[in-house]
């Protein structure tokens, strides 16, 4: 899934209306969402328990009804740590702007 000018936005979730759909008990009707604005790439969890982010690093953060900056490349983590080798995640690359 790509996000450009023409698609600033995208939706992870159980429930069918979003973008990305994922049946897994631990993930929440609508999770999270990423959205391209003007200060970059945004995460935004809408979840109870929150969205966990690894960094490429190897820093991992749990972003937790609040947003957070996306940038380099990493994995999202849906339902539960990513250290616990969840069964919903989500790769990502966040290219430079142009």
């Amino acid at each position: 899934l790509v996000l450009d000018r023409l698609h600033t936005v995208t939706t992870f979730g159980r429930d069918p209306a979003c973008d990305v759909t994922i049946a897994d008990k631990l993930v929440s009707r609508e999770k999270a969402s990423i959205e391209i604005r003007p200060e970059g790439c945004i995460l935004t969890d809408h979840s109870t328990n929150g969205t966990n982010i690894v960094f490429h690093s190897g820093y991992e953060v749990l972003v937790k009804n609040e947003s957070y900056l996306l940038e380099g490349r990493g994995r999202i983590s849906l339902g539960q740590a990513a250290s616990k080798n969840a069964s919903s995640v989500i790769e990502f690359r966040v290219n430079g702007a142009g």
